[in-house]
């Protein structure tokens, strides 16, 4: 409600009027940089400032997150793992949720996975330009939402295996400096906005809210027992699996990358804010990983069986949508 209340802001008034008011939009001034309600009120001006109209922009995101899903896992194992995978991603509950809700999330997950496929042709080819394209990625997603930050180790642990650690430390110089600018230029605006301090004061408290609060730790033990399990999907458990099984068995370079990238995300959560929403920048990864799963369970058999998993995982995520239908106005109107 937020986020669609300041992009209507921003497509009634232009960009300016939302920062008129940054510390009085309780969602926004107390701890989230602007850059995703300027993006939905920017496209609100072609498609009219509607709920509609925000879920949307959200499709899009989502839509190319699948997009980079299939060309990342392209780039590191074969098109029918890419494929699979991609699919895989939409068979996440909490990705077949959010896809279509006008959050933060979506959009800051694209900006992640986009950072990721931008680094591996970095690693491949490294030019300027590229190594441009990857801080300017950085840098939108800082400005989309501050957990962006997960991706520096996971950039300089990608460009370190496909490259070399001098390398890695050269070219991370390089993108860290152009996405502290992207970050530095909001934090003086914050600064005058009169937002800056209460916006540190949360990123802290959040910080450190699982090792110094026991609300903080019950919201882990509840993340990983239950939504997260099923924000990915109790079904899809066995192929994650087995792909894990797979990539610590054969231990290539691509396989160590995808765990990396897993890691990345999971584990500085675990120790600050763990929940289930946070967690999804890295779903492309763990589809990734469901798609070598469902293959091996299909290898025995032929590509029927890896068709058939895939459709009922599509089927069984489509089917929780009844969970966010409005039983009680519902109700309320059959009784009327």
């Amino acid at each position: 409600e937020g986020n669609l209340r300041a992009a209507t802001a921003v497509a009634n008034d232009g960009v300016g009027a939302l920062f008129e008011n940054y510390d009085r939009r309780p969602w926004l001034g107390k701890q989230h940089p602007p850059l995703v309600p300027i993006i939905y009120g920017l496209a609100m001006n072609l498609l009219g400032t509607s709920q509609l109209a925000g879920r949307a922009v959200t499709a899009v995101f989502a839509l190319g997150t699948g997009w980079l899903t299939y060309l990342i896992g392209r780039r590191l194992f074969d098109r029918q793992t890419a494929l699979l995978g991609a699919l895989l991603l939409f068979s996440f509950p909490l990705v077949f949720r959010l896809g279509a809700a006008a959050m933060v999330e979506t959009p800051l997950t694209f900006f992640f996975t986009l950072t990721v496929l931008l680094t591996l042709r970095l690693a491949e080819r490294p030019s300027v330009g590229r190594l441009l394209l990857v801080g300017l990625a950085v840098g939108a997603g800082l400005l989309a939402k501050y957990t962006m930050v997960f991706v520096l180790p996971l950039v300089f642990g990608v460009i370190t295996v496909q490259g070399s650690l001098p390398q890695a430390v050269r070219y991370f110089g390089v993108m860290a400096l152009i996405g502290a600018v992207f970050l530095a230029g909001w934090l003086l605006l914050a600064n005058q906005l009169n937002v800056l301090q209460q916006q540190l004061a949360t990123v802290w408290e959040y910080a450190g809210l699982v090792l110094t609060n026991e609300y903080g730790r019950r919201v882990l033990f509840e993340t990983v027992t239950n939504r997260l399990p099923s924000g990915l999907g109790v079904y899809n458990l066995p192929f994650m699996a087995l792909g894990g099984l797979l990539v610590i068995n054969r231990r290539r370079k691509v396989d160590w990358l995808l765990l990396f990238w897993i890691l990345s995300v999971w584990l500085p959560l675990s120790l600050t804010l763990p929940d289930h929403r946070y967690f999804l920048p890295s779903f492309p990864a763990v589809a990734l990983l469901a798609a070598l799963g469902l293959q091996q369970v299909s290898q025995g058999n032929n590509s029927q069986g890896t068709a058939r998993g895939l459709l009922l995982a599509l089927l069984l995520a489509a089917s929780t949508l009844y969970l966010y239908v409005d039983w009680v106005r519902a109700a309320e109107l059959f009784i009327q």
